[in-house]
């Protein structure tokens, strides 16, 4: 899939939306998880980046966002999705993983905040 990076959000847009994700949790209720790889040991790996993002995009919702969490760090807000919902997300990434896409560490962040976040290895 060329272009994969086009359907990455910068990360000053991608805190934008993640700010508006909270609003609307906030105003109409539910809750959104973000998983957030954390791909520093791939920084310069840009092949292995882009194989992570094709998969993300195909596995991902058309109301999932997928951004820059920081400089080393990729988001993806799913919104209306547990914690278990997320996991099954993360899971569904390296199902039959033929193309040696990267399992980077990983972290959940659930909104509402619940009494810590949880740290998932994959």
């Amino acid at each position: 899939m060329p272009g994969s990076m086009d359907h990455v959000s910068s990360l000053s847009n991608f805190q934008k939306i993640i700010e508006m994700e909270r609003c609307r949790v906030n105003r109409n209720g539910g809750s959104f998880v973000i998983v957030v790889f954390n791909l520093e040991k791939f920084q310069l790996e840009l092949n292995l980046l882009s194989k992570l993002v094709q998969r993300i995009i195909r596995r991902s919702r058309i109301t999932d966002q997928i951004g820059w969490y920081d400089y080393n760090r990729l988001g993806v807000i799913l919104p209306e999705t547990s914690t278990l919902g997320a996991q099954k997300f993360i899971q569904d990434l390296y199902l039959q993983n033929q193309n040696g896409i990267p399992r980077p560490p990983i972290d959940l962040y659930p909104y509402p905040l619940q009494k810590k976040s949880l740290r998932t290895l994959v």
